[in-house]
Order: structure tokens, then C-alpha cells, then sequence
């Protein structure tokens, strides 16, 4: 989302918390810091690890050592403070961005730190140079995005799906797959349950997809992405080049 919005030129309000204590971070675009200016070395390696307060990730919920939850004060003060940082741009009232306001509830104390901003980020710039493809998502795939960006981004070049595709359950407990193809918010985590044997089961999810996956050769539209789609195909020696397609295909044809 962070990233998402940089590109598109969106000011991004983050909010997070843990067991007592949390902060809200402004990102707005030409400004300060952006989201990805946040991630460290290790953030960005775990970073397409899906996970979520419900459970849903590639482990398994047994595997989920010794959670910490958050409490109800502690979510009321973050969630509040969201609520009024986003009133307060939606009424056009300066917003400080480029800063963290943390809140510890253990010492109860609240101050503000400096996000510094990373001059070699590749996010600070919004959407330019997309290509349109005269095609649609029903017979692009992913193979053929990779395809055009290899000469500019190498093989190794990495399709940015952008969004969470569940592609099936394997159960560990009887060796059953059962294929999905849903997009992950709108699957049941009750799902997750096998209905042979009642063992939890990992979720196989992707998003972002390489030229050796499977996957690729599926048409677009088999994954979830909707029509008229700018997807970012990501290469370089840091993955910090990049190129957006616009599948423009289904929109002439919708217009006439």
C-alpha cells in the first residue's frame, strides 16, 4: 500500500501498534521520507512473507511462536489518533509528515521522531513512462510482461502482482491440495481447516512471480488482477529499476 501510493502521488497515514504502545507515520509524496525509505535490509527480505492478525501466512498456526497481542487502550489511542491526523487533512489542515508520533503506554509518554529519508529510494518519484499493451488481462500473462521487460531489467526481472493470490491448501496431516485461485481477503480463514482429516493447513500464497514459476504462464485474469491493471515489473542488481504496463486492452474495448 505504502509503495502503491508513493507511485500514484497519494499521501499514505500509517498506523501501528503492539502490546502498549504504537505510532502513526504521515508519508506524502515530493515530501520527506516514503514508506519504502522505512524498510530496512531485513524488512525488505521479509517482506513478501504473508502474514496477518487472523493467521493467514505459509506457516502453519502451530508454527506462530508465542504471539503478543495488543490491548484494547492501546488500539483505542492509536486508532484515534488515525481518525484525527486523516480529518485533519481531509479539512486541509497542515500535517507533519517526514515524522513518527509514538505512543508508550508503559511509561505513558508520547513524542515525535525524525523518519530519515533515503536519497538512493526508488519510490519517491509517482507513475511516469508507463507502456500501454494493446491487450487485455484475459490473454496477457505474466510470461509476456516478463518477456518485454527482460531487455531493459534482465532475466531475473520479478512481476509485481499487487495484491495477495491464494492459490491453494496442501495438508501436511493427510497430503490433500485443494486449489483456490481467490484472492486472499475474500477467503474464509475457516477454510484453512481440513475438511478430511481437521488439521490446519498452509495457504500457498503469491504475489510477485518470476519467469520460472508455473504460475507465469497463466493468463492475468486467472489471477485476480481486474481489467485496465498498471502492474510494475521490478530487475536491476537491487531490484531498484522498474517498469509499469498498463493493460489498455480491456478499456478500448469497454469504450469502444
Amino acid at each position: 500500500m505504502g509503495l502503491s501510493c508513493s507511485l500514484a502521488g497519494v499521501p499514505f497515514l500509517d498506523g501501528g501498534m503492539w502490546a502498549l504502545g504504537g505510532e502513526i507515520r504521515w508519508f506524502v509524496p515530493g515530501h520527506a521520507s516514503c514508506f519504502e525509505c522505512t524498510l530496512t535490509d531485513e524488512d525488505r527480505k521479509h517482506a513478501h512473507e504473508r502474514q496477518s492478525c487472523s493467521g493467514f501466512s505459509n506457516q502453519t498456526l502451530d508454527a506462530i511462536a508465542q504471539p503478543v497481542p495488543s490491548t484494547i487502550s492501546t488500539t483505542a489511542v492509536i486508532g484515534g489518533l488515525l481518525a484525527q491526523e486523516a480529518m485533519r487533512h481531509l479539512y486541509g489542515w497542515e500535517v507533519t509528515h517526514g515524522e513518527a508520533i509514538v505512543y508508550n503506554g508503559l511509561t505513558m509518554t508520547m513524542h515525535r521522531t525524525t523518519l530519515p529519508r533515503d536519497p538512493n529510494c526508488s519510490c519517491h518519484l509517482p507513475y511516469r513512462e508507463v507502456i500501454e499493451l494493446n491487450s487485455g488481462v484475459a490473454e496477457t500473462t505474466a510470461q509476456d510482461l516478463l518477456e518485454q521487460a527482460k531487455k531493459d531489467l534482465g532475466k531475473l526481472a520479478i512481476l509485481e502482482l499487487g495484491r495477495d493470490l491464494l492459490l491453494g491448501f496442501h495438508c501436511k496431516g493427510c497430503g490433500r491440495y485443494e486449489p483456490v485461485d481467490e484472492l486472499l481477503g475474500k477467503v474464509d480463514e475457516a477454510k484453512r481447516i481440513c475438511e478430511y482429516c481437521g488439521k490446519t493447513r498452509d495457504a500457498e500464497i503469491i504475489s510477485r512471480l518470476d519467469r520460472s514459476e508455473l504460475q507465469a504462464d497463466r493468463p492475468l485474469s486467472e489471477l485476480c488482477v481486474p481489467q485496465g491493471e498498471v502492474l510494475a515489473v521490478r530487475g536491476g542488481k537491487n531490484g531498484d529499476r522498474l517498469r509499469l504496463f498498463e493493460l489498455t486492452g480491456d478499456v478500448e474495448r469497454f469504450w469502444g
